[in-house]
């Protein structure tokens, strides 16, 4: 493990992982995604990044590299309007109105989350706690460089002594440039929800690649079809036969979304975690990246 300015690396022969320092004052850190353990940048062996980065400024809402999120705040229902909530892995944030919460309203942190880095070799592990009133939380959440495999795991505790429930889910942004369709490789068991109009199955039996037609992600805001997730946990995204993206959790998750625009892609699964006072939810995933040949960035 290596510190650079606002980062903290892992490396091995097959990958380089760069990761936002949450000591650093860095414009990553928004009040949506969590700051203990993101992933700014994966690059392989020859230098490529592998993750999408922004084309100009960066939009902490929209996001780049590898983020992931804790959509569902702890104690935002109870919290008046100027009131407090907690965000996992964020901070303690301002509640703005009487709408309901939504991870785009860019709620002012007030507090952001205290985090500390547990280092080892090939790994790294961010620890986040808060409470709030009767409300709190312990996370944990390490990644580690295995071979050509990134490891990440997550513990997430109710310390407290109320009941809340989170949804959590990943954001691995890559890149894909636009000219040519995103496969999405999924179980047979995958039924689509929403946006199905979006995707085209074509079935091999065990898996089933869902094509998203470049012409349907170069809409304005992109496309983003989902899918009831059912058996294997497993999904993977291709663009012209290369494999970009694989994922194999050891956890049931709900619902798989993907987002595609003219330049990204990612493959989002989503947790839904409901937790009593002590309980707590462990979960892994490993992850597999690839080359995508073509321009690493986002709109």
């Amino acid at each position: 493990m290596t510190q650079t300015d606002g980062f903290l690396t892992l490396q091995n022969e097959y990958m380089r992982i760069e990761i936002c320092d949450p000591a650093a004052d860095d414009a990553h850190f928004s009040s949506r995604y969590s700051h203990a353990g993101y992933i700014s940048q994966i690059y392989a062996p020859g230098g490529e990044g592998l993750l999408g980065m922004p084309t100009e400024d960066f939009r902490p809402l929209s996001g780049e590299g590898f983020p992931d999120e804790f959509e569902m705040p702890v104690g935002y229902d109870e919290a008046a309007v100027g009131g407090e909530f907690l965000k996992i892995g964020a901070g303690r944030e301002r509640r703005r109105s009487k709408a309901p919460y939504t991870n785009r309203d860019g709620h002012e942190i007030v507090r952001r989350a205290e985090i500390s880095v547990s280092r080892e070799k090939g790994a790294l592990t961010f620890f986040a706690a808060d409470s709030l009133g009767d409300y709190a939380y312990r996370y944990r959440k390490r990644i580690s460089a295995e071979g050509g495999k990134l490891i990440v795991s997550h513990f997430l505790e109710n310390a407290g002594k109320r009941n809340w429930e989170t949804l959590w889910y990943s954001h691995a942004f890559l890149p894909h440039g636009g000219a040519e369709d995103v496969y999405a490789c999924l179980p047979s068991g995958y039924v689509p929800l929403r946006n199905a109009e979006d995707v085209i199955p074509e079935g091999d039996g065990r898996r089933t690649k869902w094509k998203i037609p470049a012409f349907a992600a170069a809409r304005e805001k992109g496309v983003c079809p989902n899918w009831r997730a059912e058996g294997e946990n497993f999904q993977a995204l291709e663009i012209g036969g290369r494999r970009i993206y694989e994922a194999k959790g050891n956890y049931p998750f709900g619902e798989l979304q993907i987002f595609v625009n003219r330049r990204i892609a990612s493959a989002e699964p989503k947790l839904h975690i409901r937790l009593g006072e002590g309980q707590t939810r462990e979960w892994t995933t490993e992850y597999l990246f690839g080359k995508s040949g073509r321009e690493n960035n986002v709109e």
